[in-house]
């Protein structure tokens, strides 16, 4: 098996190079299936991730999800960690860039306890059948999911290809519930 930092350059690479049209596709796919999860329906509270460029985008789900009586969360930084903050409303007055260059919460915005979070839709740069998820090194989502309730839903999100064999987990790596992955779709 691979050392982790083998495994996210791969999946980096392999992730840089889906074009926008198709990660664009891939998006729209990825929310019909996330609404098609018993647990988001019956969600009350759900954490999000809100997309970097590369990553599958999470607002065609977030749009179709917003009508209904659900809090969205998504992680903001607060200076020493990530927090969850409510992600309220659709469009950009909703969001700004925070100071790791990622989209936010604005500091306005509601702070979220993880533990009354119903589903987490968390990314990764790979993950197995068995709920094994490999991040970007920080271990970001894995402090924040120490505080989540122990029966919440974890759904790890990604392309097909993300999904492999195995991966190296260490005891702090916080495990996925399910699995919900897309192809890469040719869009000519």
């Amino acid at each position: 098996m691979d050392d982790k930092e083998t495994i996210r350059e791969t999946m980096r690479r392999r992730r840089n190079a889906v074009s926008p049209a198709s990660r664009a596709r891939a998006s729209e796919l990825l929310a019909e299936r996330l609404l098609g999860l018993d647990s988001v329906r019956d969600a009350a509270c759900l954490a999000l991730y809100v997309a970097t460029p590369r990553e599958l985008d999470l607002r065609p789900f977030a749009d179709a999800i917003r009508d209904r009586a659900v809090v969205l969360a998504a992680p903001r930084w607060n200076g020493g960690a990530y927090e969850l903050a409510e992600w309220a409303g659709a469009g950009a007055s909703a969001l700004r860039q925070g100071p790791r260059h990622i989209l936010e919460p604005v500091p306005s915005a509601r702070r979220v306890s993880p533990g009354d979070v119903d589903v987490w839709i968390v990314p990764g740069l790979a993950f197995t059948r068995a709920g094994a998820r490999l991040g970007y090194g920080g271990g970001w989502y894995d402090r924040l999911l120490e505080n989540a309730a122990p029966d919440s839903e974890r759904v790890g999100v990604g392309y097909d290809f993300q999904l492999v064999g195995g991966l190296p987990v260490e005891p702090h790596d916080s495990a996925m519930t399910k699995i919900v992955v897309v192809p890469e779709i040719t869009v000519a």
